[in-house]
């Protein structure tokens, strides 16, 4: 057992000096060599391994869809120079009602009108008829003094113009009588079966009643 161990030990000593001996005389290993006859590739471009694909000169994906011109909705309604409704009638240029001398206006003066005032001389009575027509009759009666008058009458804002064709009496107590061609009456109405007359001339006014 004793003389395996130490032959053992002999072997390895042994060894080692030849494995020391080796690289102490500078010896090393070959290299393998590139031989380019070793590698056809090389020198065959055609071996060589080839790209197919051509370079992409768009690396982003392109849209092919032409730009579109108009992005949002077009009305194709022209435009409304007329917005708003239209009233198709004609102006009234008569909005409120006019006098007529025929129907008296708003107010209806067509009629007899009557009225008694005091005065300084007594009671004066007075009936006065407007026609439709436009013609007039008025009777003023003072004590047993009377006057008639007759003719046309046109009705304004306010007022009754007269235009007297002929009267009566003629004469009185052998005199000849003599009467005005025309005169107004301003008058306010009261309500619809009165009115407050006014002779501005004279300057009198009295209330007459719709008979």
């Amino acid at each position: 057992m004793k003389s395996n161990r130490i032959w053992l030990l002999a072997f390895c000593a042994a060894l080692l000096v030849l494995t020391m001996a080796c690289f102490s005389s500078g010896g090393t290993r070959p290299q393998p060599q590139n031989n380019p006859q070793n590698n056809p590739q090389d020198n065959n471009p055609q071996l060589q391994p080839q790209d197919n694909n051509p370079p992409d000169d768009n690396p982003f994906p392109q849209d092919n869809n032409p730009p579109d011109d108009n992005p949002l909705p077009q009305n194709n309604n022209p435009p409304d120079d007329n917005p708003l409704p239209q009233d198709n009638n004609p102006p009234d240029n008569n909005p409120l009602p006019q006098d007529n001398p025929n129907q008296g206006g708003p107010f209806k003066l067509t009629g007899i009108w009557e009225s008694q005032t005091q005065t300084d001389y007594g009671v004066v009575s007075s009936q006065l008829l407007l026609e439709p027509t436009g013609t007039f009759s008025q009777q003023v009666t003072l004590g047993n003094l009377l006057t008639y008058d007759v003719g046309t009458y046109v009705v304004g804002d306010g007022f009754i113009h007269f235009t007297v064709t002929d009267h009566e009496p003629k004469e009185y107590l052998g005199k000849q009588m003599t009467w005005v061609n025309s005169f107004t009456y301003f008058y306010t109405p009261i309500d619809a079966s009165s009115m407050l007359v006014e002779d501005r001339i004279m300057g009198t006014q009295w209330t007459m009643y719709r008979r």
